[in-house]
């Protein structure tokens, strides 16, 4: 029992599931000079014994200061006792008064710390995040208890309070660097042995080429790190210190890691290497496979260079380009190979690659025997002295029994486990020994990786969680012989497309947490070992295998693209882009979806572009070659021309040729539908109304009439508008219907208010153009309307307010006389088109009325253009002639438009045109008195050419005219000829 008269520094209270960070942090803080009461170390009690007196005494007698300690276990039933007991002897104001400390292990939630904060009464905690070797909790922690102690103690003095530091000299699941060959213990024999290789090549001008090949996890990496190189720039061989050196990893661009890192080594320029990859990439092409030697010889002035490549495996699984990965090798084996050359080569490759090594390397070859090593796994002693060494280089041991259980449960191969399972333990010394409690609390050699990777998982959030699993699996790399690699990859293709930046911080987070490790803009998985034992990992990667792999092939293509500058040659096409479309609609569906980089998006975005473009070219020969055969047949089979013209429209409606074979092949027929009879005078421009139900016609005889052609087949007059005092030459009706405006030989326009057909009225008149007015057009917001004139000008006029019309701009472009204008129908009316005497019809760009521009001149009529119309859609123009014809022209995009068709049927000059609201019907007007009505509806066309053809193809005709193509009635209304 302990005497009353006994006092601690600090009384520990803690739950006996954490006693092993317990007694870990008690020495740390006896290595400073701080005595602690730990009740199972004084009083010797069990969980269950009550808060006995002895223990009362004890947190009495640490009067100076109360440390609760919580980890994840949380408080036991025990420690609650004390707890309560500490707090209320604050109550009383008895010897702990606000001397009460909240110290929180790793693990534990951070809402749990606030509410135990709270449940104290305590203004912080001191927090251990990640281990007990953490500098900051732990020092405040030192000066709160040493605050303490000077205040009943002034002149306590205390040992260094840095002494409890010790470095961890074990590396976890990084491999060993060149600065760690003090650290690096376990492979003297093997390192001496390898540097000996090394030297016999060189005395005897054998190639000075070192192979290294084992298992993953054996410890290649660490042993041509920390071991051969940092051995050699020791002096390992005479005058080996003076040599220079160079480390990398091949990754998908082996040319330039290795001419990055040669230049380096040499403290060259680094724009240099940059010379030294293009330089081996032109050399290889003529076969020339010395340029590394020559600039080593060159650059390196003589001296030996060794160049160690890690992780050589890269160069068959990461770089697909077959004559960079044949350049690479080619450069480094001649380099090794040269008798009293300068180059010294260093592999180290995983043994699954030891076929590629036969392959590529040609490593069965003569002269190439004894340089390949195999580094097998750690031998019975090699391991001991990687796990004690280190320690004992620190003044630390570990428990006997601690070394019994790792070695028993520790194959040679797990090496990389056993560093991770050493590297947790470190904080755990209690008073120089690392205990078996320990060892057990952290699960083990076999269970604290996939503890520890399990714990970081789930410290995201449910969204994190995905990105995690989708980071991870990106970082694996399926190989066509099923082998699973780690792969190291741009930062940039590890997002999605939309989540970069939450991946960014996601990706901190696990280098942070030593799950990942980045290096130049690129990320890895710390180590195979992570690969093959963490089970969510390999869940994950089983569950979705198919689809990762399928995605893998399209991320490499799409490198492949961009490295070759998004060549438009390399993107997918035919049935590879079908397949890689179909994978990302269906993983758009899947639970967990992967994805696809920027670069990726971006590529598969191109193939379909370029497919689309592709099919938009077919569908054009396709139209064209039937157009041709239409064309031919017209005069020798009427009926097999119209059949052949339908089945254009029918197959491609939004293709502009194939408009015109119908229209060209329909209206070589004389049936026509209706006429319009009732002006004196020649009828000069016609205008619909926005509802389609009115149609307004000018002429010569000075009067305006509005009709209704609600029925086409039965049209009727409404009112004749009579204002003008000559000629009536255009009329326009604004968008709201509101308003019709006419222009006159008068050199004026008229605005009529129509808002009722049966009683219009005359609202004003504009005046401006010094000639007669030839043509109106209203923007369609109707906020301007353009005016054109004999004047040779167009006039944009605001008519906003129509009893208060402004003149905005005048237009000069033309040379002659303009006679017609159309805006186009997009909603803002950005396009206007003019026509003129010139003979050619100016699209202008109108979209600022105050500052309009010239876009294209439309030429093709060989006479006067005297008025135009838009489509509805806004897709067909169509100019009217004094050459009697009217002109078609696709103007879906106006700064390449095309000529659809020529309709002919007028007798004389054609001077108005106007589509209905629909688009299938075009009327024209002509000097000829007469109003014509024109199908532009390829659906009714095609119908109207089956009811002239009066029979569908014979399966004969459609072979020889449509190849291939299934055959197919083309009107229904017929039977196949030979059917009954």
């Amino acid at each position: 029992m302990t005497e009353k008269t006994k006092t601690f520094d600090a009384f520990l209270s803690y739950n006996s599931k954490e006693k092993h960070a317990i007694q870990a942090l008690d020495s740390k803080l006896q290595a400073c000079g701080i005595d602690c009461f730990l009740d199972n170390r004084e009083l010797n009690l069990e969980q269950d014994s009550p808060v006995t007196p002895p223990l009362i005494d004890a947190i009495e007698c640490s009067s100076r200061v109360f440390v609760a300690i919580i980890g994840p276990a949380l408080a036991g039933p025990w420690q609650a006792r004390e707890i309560a007991k500490a707090l209320k002897m604050r109550a009383d104001e008895v010897h702990l008064r606000d001397r009460i400390i909240l110290v929180c292990l790793p693990a534990l939630a951070k809402e749990k710390r606030e509410s135990l904060r709270d449940a104290l009464e305590l203004n912080s905690a001191i927090v251990f995040e990640r281990h007990l070797d953490e500098r900051t909790p732990f020092t405040q922690l030192l000066n709160a208890i040493k605050g303490k102690i000077r205040q009943t103690q002034p002149d306590r003095t205390f040992p260094d309070e840095t002494s409890w530091i010790k470095e961890n000299p074990y590396k976890g699941l990084a491999f060993f660097q060149e600065k760690d060959h003090d650290k690096f213990f376990g492979r003297k024999e093997l390192t001496r042995d390898l540097i000996g290789r090394i030297q016999t090549a060189l005395d005897k001008g054998a190639p000075r080429l070192l192979i290294l090949s084992g298992a993953s996890g054996c410890g290649k990496s660490s042993l041509a790190r920390a071991g051969i190189v940092a051995g050699l720039k020791n002096g390992g061989i005479t005058g080996s210190e003076a040599w220079a050196y160079a480390t990398l990893i091949p990754n998908d661009r082996p040319l330039d890691s290795l001419a990055n890192a040669v230049v380096g080594g040499l403290a060259q320029n680094p724009a240099d290497a940059v010379k030294l990859t293009v330089a081996i990439e032109n050399d290889l092409r003529d076969g020339d496979e010395k340029t590394l030697n020559r600039y080593l010889l060159q650059a390196g002035e003589g001296k030996k260079f060794v160049v160690l490549v890690d992780q050589f495996e890269e160069t068959f699984t990461l770089c697909r380009d077959d004559g960079i990965r044949r350049a690479f090798i080619d450069n480094l084996l001649f380099a090794a190979s040269q008798h009293n050359g300068p180059g010294i080569v260093i592999l180290t490759v995983r043994s699954d690659f030891y076929q590629f090594l036969i392959d590529a390397c040609g490593i069965a070859r003569p002269e190439y025997v004894g340089c390949l090593r195999p580094i097998g796994s750690v031998e019975e002693n090699e391991l001991r002295a990687a796990i004690v060494e280190p320690a004992q280089a620190a003044s630390v041991e570990f428990a006997p029994e601690l070394l019994d259980r790792m070695r028993e449960e520790t194959e040679p191969r797990d090496l990389p486990l056993l560093q991770d399972i050493l590297f947790k333990l470190w904080p755990y010394r209690v008073r120089g020994t690392i205990p078996l409690d320990a060892y057990k609390a952290i699960g083990g050699v076999r269970g604290a990786l996939a503890q520890r990777a399990d714990a970081i998982h789930h410290s995201f959030s449910p969204d994190e969680q995905t990105i995690v699993r989708h980071i991870f699996l990106r970082l694996l790399r399926i190989n066509e012989d099923a082998l699973v690699t780690r792969q190291r990859m741009a930062r940039a293709n590890l997002a999605r497309e939309g989540e970069k930046e939450r991946v960014e911080a996601i990706v901190d987070r696990l280098v942070k947490e030593r799950l990942l490790v980045t290096d130049a803009g690129k990320v890895e998985i710390i180590h195979e070992a992570l690969v093959k034992n963490w089970p969510a990992l390999e869940g994950w990667l089983e569950e979705g295998r198919g689809n990762l792999y399928s995605r893998q092939r399209i991320e490499d293509d799409a490198r492949r693209w961009e490295w070759a500058g998004r060549d438009d040659a390399d993107v997918y096409s035919g049935n590879r882009l079908a397949s890689a479309l179909d994978w990302q609609d269906w993983d758009a569906w899947a639970a967990s979806p992967l994805g696809l980089s920027e670069s990726a998006g971006e590529f598969l975005r191109a193939g379909g572009e370029k497919a689309q473009a592709a099919e938009r070219q077919n569908r054009l020969f396709e139209v064209r070659r039937i157009m041709l055969e239409a064309q031919v047949m017209r005069d020798e089979q009427f009926d097999l021309s119209l059949l052949l013209s339908a089945t254009l429209g029918q197959d491609h409606p939004d293709v502009a040729e194939s408009l015109g074979a119908l229209l060209s092949t329909t209206q070589s027929h004389p049936k026509l539908a209706a006429f319009l009879q009732g002006h004196t005078g020649s009828v000069t421009h016609l205008a619909f109304s926005r509802d389609g139900h009115t149609l307004a016609s000018a002429s010569g005889d000075k009067t305006v009439i509005l009709w209704d052609v609600r029925d086409p087949r039965a049209p009727r007059k409404i009112q004749a508008l009579q204002g003008h005092t000559d000629e009536v030459n255009h009329l326009a009706f604004s968008p709201d219907g509101h308003t019709l405006a006419s222009a006159s030989d008068d050199n004026t326009v008229i605005l009529w208010d129509v808002r009722d057909p049966r009683a219009p009225r005359k609202i004003q008149a504009l005046q401006g153009h010094t000639n007669l007015v030839w043509h109106l057009a209203f923007s369609p917001d109707g906020h301007t309307l353009a005016s054109a004139s004999a004047d040779k000008t167009v006039i944009l006029w605001d008519v906003r307010d129509p009893q208060a019309p402004r003149k905005i701009q005048v237009l000069q472009d033309h040379t002659d006389e303009v006679n017609y204008l159309a805006f186009s129908p997009d909603p803002d009316g950005h396009t206007l088109a003019s026509a003129s005497d010139d003979g050619t019809v100016i699209l202008w760009d109108v979209r600022d009325p105050q500052a309009p521009r010239k876009i294209q001149a439309l030429q093709g009529h060989t006479g006067k253009v005297n008025h135009l119309a838009f489509s509805p859609d806004g897709h067909t123009l169509a100019s009217a002639s004094w050459d009697e014809t009217v002109i078609l022209w696709d103007v879906r995009d106006p700064q390449a438009p095309r000529k659809i068709q020529a309709l002919q049927g007028h007798t004389d000059q054609v001077q108005h045109l106007a589509f209905s609201p629909d688009g299938h019907t075009l009327a024209s007007a002509s000097a000829d008195k007469n109003i014509l009505l024109w199908d532009t509806d390829p659906a009714s066309l095609a119908r109207k050419a089956c009811r002239i053809a009066g029979r569908n193809m014979t399966r004969d005709e459609w072979r020889r005219y449509m190849g291939d193509k299934p055959y197919r009635k083309i009107c229904e209304q017929f039977p196949e000829p030979g059917e009954t």
